[in-house]
Order: C-alpha cells, then structure tokens, then sequence
C-alpha cells in the first residue's frame, strides 16, 4: 500500500489507499501521529472532489478521537456536517459529532443532534440515533441523574480508544455504585465489545447470551441476536448455533433492520438458492 502511494503519488486516485494507510497506521502500528500527518497531507492535495475531503476528514476525526483528542474531532466532523446538511455522509458526521458530545457528558447537546438523525434516510443511522438517543433518556430518568451515564460514556470512550482495562474498571464502578441501574445491558454490551475487541469470542458470546437472558425485551436484542449469529458463524465455527440466533431474530424481532441480514446469512447456512422463498415456520427449539 505504502509502496503504491509512493509509485502513484499521492493524488485524487490514490485517496483511498491514503485513507486505508491511515487507518492501518492508526488502529494496528499504534502510530496515529502519522496516521493524521497522512490524512493532512491528502487534504491538502489541489483537485481533491470535496466528498472525497469529507471522507478524509471523518476518518481523521475518528483518529483523534482514538487519540484523546475529542474537541479537534467535534471540530472535523460539525465541518462535514455543515457542508453535507442533506447527504448521508453528512449524516454520518452529526452521529459522530453526537456521539462526542456523549462521551464528554453533554447529554442534552447530544440528544438535540440525535432527535434529526432518528430522521435519516439512511436506516443504520436513524437506528444507532434512535438507540443512543434511549439509552440517555432511560438512564437519566424522572430524577435527572445523569452520574451513572457519565460513568457509561466514559467507559465508551475508553473502549473506542482501545484502552480496553481502564474502561472495565470504569464499568466495574458504574456497576457497585449503581448495581440496579437500568444501564444493566448496555454494560454487557459493552463488555461484550470489548472482549470481542480482544478476541475472547467465547467470553464474548457469554456476555451476549446474559444479555438475552436478563433483558429479552430491550431494545438491544435484535443487536444482540445478530451478533451471536455472526460470532458462532464467523469465529467459533458453529453454524447450528449461528443458525438458531438468526433464526430467533427473523421470528421474533420482525421489525428489526438487521432482519435482511440475518434472513441472508440464515439461508446461506441453510444451504438455500440465494431467491429461495422464505420458509414459514416457527423458530427450532433447543433444549
């Protein structure tokens, strides 16, 4: 990749290469001083489309945010999203944006941005929008207490810049200061991203599976279906299992968006034609 930058220069046709190298420098060679002195330098090439200049600039957002530099990011981010108002891309850079509010505790400035992406028409994002936006109406409550999210955001950020041991000591707080909080899943999910951040796929699904467990109606079952599907398809190779998670998602979270997905991957195990029709029929229980 490097050697093809060098050969092609860096230029309108090798951006994405800049931003592949980016990314690699940033999230596997911890070298993300460099990673952003590339991205810069790929900014400042004449010529560049200007989408194209808003993808850099997400991308160099999210390395600063890796970085601990959340201010700099909120900066890149509102840019895209002023200049790309009605885009998707644009939209992708208020959730961003929103989300750094989130982590540095400003609920309601957060929540603000979050009410007009649940309005995106792209459905990925109105979905994290609409959970991001629960999540912080449900644990701030009729009591306005917003220190149990704090101690959440915090650890989400933590998680985000890969410092994987500080941000479970932080959820370990949130949980013996407020063991009943109703943040309760959010917590698992979020151990479950970090463990699967750290390749402990098995400790990952546990974390997943206690979540289906103890808050079969939340909001993040359908995520956590999902998930489960992939995690035993993908990296503990057990497709029965994988089958049964996709298979509880299309039956009992109809209005899920992750529902194409899972219908695709089920049938792909399945072994069906790829336009098979859907098979009615309730899910397989196991014991």
């Amino acid at each position: 990749m490097a050697s093809a930058i060098a050969d092609m220069g860096m230029n309108k046709s090798t951006m994405n290469l800049v931003r592949e190298r980016a990314r690699l420098k940033a999230y596997f060679m911890n070298q993300s001083a460099e990673a952003m002195a590339l991205l810069e330098e790929g900014l400042n090439q004449p010529g560049i489309d200007n989408k194209v200049k808003a993808e850099l600039k997400i991308e160099l957002g999210d390395i600063h945010v890796l970085s601990g530099d959340i201010w700099e990011a909120s900066l890149l981010f509102s840019q895209v999203d002023l200049d790309f108002k009605h885009d998707a891309i644009g939209h992708e850079a208020r959730l961003r944006n929103a989300k750094v509010s989130f982590y540095s505790g400003d609920f309601l400035w957060s929540q603000a941005q979050l009410q007009v992406l649940k309005q995106s028409t792209s459905k990925l994002i109105a979905n994290d929008a609409m959970e991001l936006s629960l999540r912080i109406t449900d644990a701030i409550g009729l009591d306005s207490n917003d220190v149990p999210l704090s101690y959440f955001a915090r650890a989400e950020l933590l998680r985000a810049q890969r410092l994987y041991d500080r941000a479970l000591l932080t959820l370990d707080s949130l949980v013996q200061e407020f063991p009943m909080h109703n943040l309760g899943d959010d917590v698992l999910y979020e151990r479950y991203r970090i463990a699967y951040a750290r390749k402990r796929y098995i400790e990952a699904a546990g974390f997943l599976e206690k979540l289906l467990e103890l808050w079969p109606n939340d909001i993040l079952v359908d995520n956590a279906l999902l998930d489960l599907g992939v995690l035993y398809e993908e990296k503990l190779k057990d497709n029965d299992k994988a089958k049964e998670f996709y298979e509880k998602l299309l039956f009992t979270q109809t209005g899920s968006i992750f529902v194409p997905t899972a219908r695709e991957r089920y049938r792909k195990l399945r072994g069906d034609a790829p336009d098979a029709p859907e098979e009615k029929k309730p899910p397989t229980q196991h014991p």
